[in-house]
């Protein structure tokens, strides 16, 4: 698990290529603020999937046109760098707790698949020219 911590954006391509194959990955969230469409900040490990670098683009806050979408963004990631440790230990034990086929936890059933994303993000191929 990488420990690269930032808000990153994930091409649509890829996220819905991995869909594909565990329909539990889910597309971004987005909120319509004024006619566009904004992320919505949230941490669900249940729906953490690999990224390769060629698919991600880091977000840049200080570009956010809208002040108060500005500040709630920079809010959630003053938020995700204080709680970074709590964050980065409920990912990794997620990703034990289904990798090793745990039985009995519940929420384990609604979790993608982290090996079969892992193998198939290995197998993407991006379309020409995008």
């Amino acid at each position: 698990m990488a420990q690269d911590l930032g808000l990153y954006t994930v091409s649509d391509e890829y996220v819905q290529y991995l869909s594909e194959f565990d329909k539990k990955v889910t597309s971004k969230i987005h909120k319509e603020r004024d006619g566009i469409f904004a992320l919505i900040g949230t941490i669900k490990f249940s729906n953490m999937i690999p990224v390769m670098g060629s698919e991600v683009k880091q977000h840049d806050i200080a570009n956010e046109p809208d002040l108060a979408y500005r500040d709630l963004v920079y809010k959630q990631w003053a938020f995700i760098r204080s709680h970074k440790s709590e964050i980065y230990k409920n990912a990794q034990t997620i990703y034990s707790q289904k990798t090793k086929n745990y039985k009995n936890i519940g929420y384990l059933d609604n979790t993608v698949d982290f090996l079969l994303l892992e193998q198939k993000a290995k197998d993407f191929v991006p379309k020409a020219g995008e």
